[in-house]
């Protein structure tokens, strides 16, 4: 009812001067009102997927490298380029720093060192390789024991052929600082405590369950149950490098 009577005392005023203006502003109203009370939800709306959007693609809180010093800042010297992450883990492994359960996976490491061309069986994320520098900086030494399960034609129990191990965006840790890794020990609760602020959400680290009673809270990774005889880490997002304090690659 309060449309057609605003209507009727807008007719009434037009007699005049005044009222003539009166009808202006109401038409205004009339016409702006609607889009402002339209417009005001789809704007929110606009943002709210803008938000989300940018959400899944960026990681959420601030570096641990911010404020990093002494071991935790060296941590954090880590290169985004793929060759020299190889090159670096290479190095590691003839140091005796970076032990292999498997020498196919190492290889597939190797072929990133060398002029070799890496077969599309057998990539592997940049952030995989950050993460084993990042937790062989970290602990002095570190055991992997899968990477590219594609590369190797492996197909463990449990696993399947949608496994981020088979597109080569998954690693495991079998021992960290010359300890073996369960997902509960001290070393695996801080890598995966170091990653959290670094990894886009939809990142994965396992063995959940291994940890029981005395959780790891993470804000981007999900956790899920592994056997506890390893530390998986998981990149199924994303495709950029972890936003770390990052060495200058080679020209």
């Amino acid at each position: 009812m309060a449309v057609p009577l605003a209507a009727k005392a807008a007719l009434t005023a037009a007699k005049s001067k005044t009222g003539r203006r009166i009808i202006g502003g109401a038409i205004v109203v009339l016409l702006v009102v609607p889009v402002l009370l339209i417009g005001a939800p789809i704007a929110l709306i606009i943002f709210t997927v803008s938000a989300v959007s940018a959400s899944a693609e960026a990681p959420t809180g601030e570096s641990p490298c911010a404020a990093a010093d002494g071991d935790e800042a060296q941590a954090c010297e880590v290169s985004s380029d793929k060759r020299e992450l190889a090159e670096q883990i290479v190095a590691a492994t003839a140091a005796g720093k970076v032990a292999w359960l498997d020498a196919r996976h190492f290889n597939q490491v190797r072929t990133y060192a060398t002029d070799s061309a890496v077969s599309k069986s057998c990539l592997l994320d940049v952030r995989v390789l950050q993460t084993i520098v990042i937790a062989q900086n970290m602990f002095g030494s570190v055991g992997v024991s899968s990477l590219n399960r594609q590369c190797t034609g492996e197909v463990p129990a449990g696993s399947s052929t949608t496994s981020p191990h088979w597109f080569g965006r998954a690693v495991d840790f079998y021992s960290f600082g010359g300890s073996i890794a369960n997902g509960a020990d001290s070393s695996s609760r801080s890598l995966i405590v170091m990653l959290d602020p670094l990894v886009t959400p939809g990142s994965r680290v396992g063995q959940v369950q291994c940890r029981g009673g005395n959780p790891v809270p993470t804000k981007n990774f999900s956790q899920f149950t592994d056997a506890c005889h390893h530390l998986h880490v998981d990149f199924a997002t994303g495709e950029a490098p972890l936003p770390l304090e990052q060495k200058e690659s080679n020209p």
